[in-house]
């Protein structure tokens, strides 16, 4: 059954917007690409709705197998299955980017992979449901995939027009003071962070360098998806995208 599962879920990542008329061919696809962004942003949303369904599954299971082991068999079992829905976000996420491997090499920073279970899924559910209201967005939890290392969630605010925003995912009081120092210039903002350190000591500071490099990340990614130029966040080399 998993099995023919996969088989399905791969020809729907083939062809994500169904196997209809209007959209076999590239022509119809132009002639109505409302309706080509509608039917792919579905499927990409069903899938992705599953996938992270399926990785908490398996998660729980190795959470089980570590306190009640079962044997060699059972942990390959639960993580080969985590992997293997691990890509189907990958495919996703690829398909987005319309196939550019050095889109996606830009994207990819080669982080170890969190948790799911322990990074608060609930919030980020509720946080995925907003942002995927529409059916012209598209929101893709990145911890889910083992490609996309820019911020917490991948946003396509609308699928006509695939400009991505990478959007990091803050709570607590701390993380809150840290937002409300970035917004502020100059003076202010020297001030407020003094006081900040002050008041939050190493790892106050830590924390709020922390989201800075985040943020300049994000930043150089950004930078070269607009520009195919600028600092790679790898290597930190300037590097410049050509077709050859």
């Amino acid at each position: 059954a998993m099995q023919d599962r996969f088989v399905a879920i791969a020809s729907d990542l083939k062809k994500p917007a169904g196997t209809a008329e209007e959209f076999s061919s590239p022509e119809k696809i132009a002639a109505d690409r409302h309706g080509f962004v509608l039917r792919c942003h579905e499927t990409w949303k069903r899938l992705h709705c599953e996938s992270l369904e399926q990785m908490f599954f398996f998660e729980g299971w190795l959470r089980r197998e570590k306190t009640n082991p079962m044997g060699p068999p059972a942990r390959e079992y639960g993580e080969y299955n985590k992997v293997v829905w691990r890509r189907v976000n990958d495919a996703i996420a690829w398909c987005v980017f319309g196939l550019q491997r050095h889109v996606i090499k830009r994207l990819c920073l080669y982080k170890q992979r969190p948790a799911l279970l322990e990074s608060n899924p609930q919030s980020v559910y509720a946080i995925l449901d907003a942002f995927n209201v529409s059916p012209m967005s598209l929101a893709l939890w990145n911890d889910a995939t083992s490609c996309i290392d820019i911020g917490d969630l991948t946003f396509i605010k609308d699928g006509r027009i695939p400009m991505p925003e990478f959007i990091e995912l803050k709570a607590g009081e701390v993380n809150a003071e840290i937002v409300h120092i970035l917004k502020l210039e100059g003076e202010e903002r020297a001030a407020k962070l003094e006081a900040f350190k002050a008041k939050r000591s190493k790892l106050g500071l830590d924390q709020y360098n922390r989201v800075i490099r985040q943020q300049r990340t994000s930043e150089q990614a950004m930078e070269l998806l607009r520009d195919e130029r600028g600092i790679d966040p790898v290597t930190c080399l300037e590097v410049r995208v050509i077709d050859i």
